[in-house]
């Protein structure tokens, strides 16, 4: 049985695994039980998972669903997010000619649930041996150990590891001790304080994004029920018009003002398919002048979590950056 060292990003909007080479991608989408007609012959258009009795369609399948389960940003939804993680590793174990797997890897969550007690539960009880049905065929995926990471310190790790940052953390707070964090997504955004290892929680948070309040609008207005998935993806994906973008960087660089002002930063990272939208804008603030755009900022975060699981295992981070987005979804750029 062959055993892997990855990252995975648990997004809300996007979930995705990075090995060091390779990255998978998909769209945290979750559906109901899976028709018969397929979508093309791609495996990862039609993705499907059957755990404990129940099945469930994922990613562009899910599309075809009369409804979508609900993921949160502040909890795990019971066996939901087990049924996305489990479905990425068996894509990837899959890729690699295996149904039989073992797996350590470096899982980045929402930093909301980074905080929340029984997160740390759920995440003991997934490090164990998995057996299901994925696309129809029997698996058995072995997860050894989760190092779990809030998300936004994957960009960290990876500014570290490929050189972009130069950065001594330090025990004494002081002028070069301190790095801020902005990961933008378009259903929201997070910031954060960290002197590694640790974040600073009382400089950390998350907020709705303007995007992510048009979705949650388009949510009430039509119903649990008869919502159209792709009406609901696109009200997040594809409002970007320059007015939102000013709006969410006001909204972002005023936010992370008022919690940071008398910070002594070293630096400030943005990251994110929308943190990339939104750079020179952020940039206008006097605060955030001379803020840095991170190398990849959409796969940011996942690379970052690779690379420490390398870096935890004495592995040379392999850094290798791919020049094309073929394994990315298309429908999404960022959570």
């Amino acid at each position: 049985m062959e055993r892997f060292k990855v990252g995975v990003d648990l997004g809300r909007s996007e979930i995705r695994l990075h090995d060091g080479k390779e990255i998978l991608a998909f769209p945290s989408l979750i559906g109901g039980p899976v028709p018969l007609v397929k979508r093309g012959a791609e495996l990862d258009r039609n993705l499907s998972l059957r755990l404990d009795g129940k099945s469930y369609s994922l990613g562009r399948l899910a599309l075809n669903q009369p409804f979508l389960f609900p993921l949160s940003l502040t909890d795990f939804a019971g066996k939901l997010d087990l049924a996305l993680l489990l479905s990425i590793l068996a894509l990837y174990a899959s890729n690699h000619g295996q149904n039989k797997a073992l797996f350590h890897l470096s899982l980045g969550i929402p930093l909301a649930l980074s905080r929340v007690p029984a997160t740390l539960e759920f995440l003991a009880d997934w490090q164990t041996v998995h057996s299901f049905e994925f696309c129809g065929s029997p698996f058995e995926i072995t997860i050894e150990r989760i190092d779990p990471i809030p998300q936004p310190l994957g960009t960290l790790y990876q500014s570290l590891l490929n050189g972009q940052l130069d950065y001594t953390p330090s025990s004494e707070d002081g002028p070069d001790s301190l790095v801020g964090i902005i990961d933008a997504g378009h259903a929201a955004t997070s910031w954060m304080v960290a002197r590694l290892p640790d974040e600073l929680p009382q400089y950390s948070g998350s907020l709705t994004s303007v995007s992510g309040i048009r979705l949650l609008d388009t949510l009430s207005r039509d119903g649990a029920l008869p919502l159209n998935p792709l009406t609901a993806l696109q009200a997040v994906s594809t409002d970007e018009t320059e007015e939102t973008l000013d709006l969410m960087a006001t909204q972002v660089a005023h936010t992370v003002k008022q919690r940071w002002q008398d910070l002594p930063l070293e630096a400030i990272l943005i990251t994110g398919g929308i943190g990339e939208k939104l750079f020179e804008r952020l940039k206008e603030f006097p605060f955030l002048a001379n803020a840095i755009l991170v190398e990849d900022p959409r796969r940011a975060n996942v690379t970052g979590y690779s690379e420490f699981t390398l870096a935890l295992q004495g592995e040379a981070p392999i850094n290798e950056k791919n020049e094309k987005d073929e394994n990315l979804d298309p429908l999404l750029l960022e959570v």
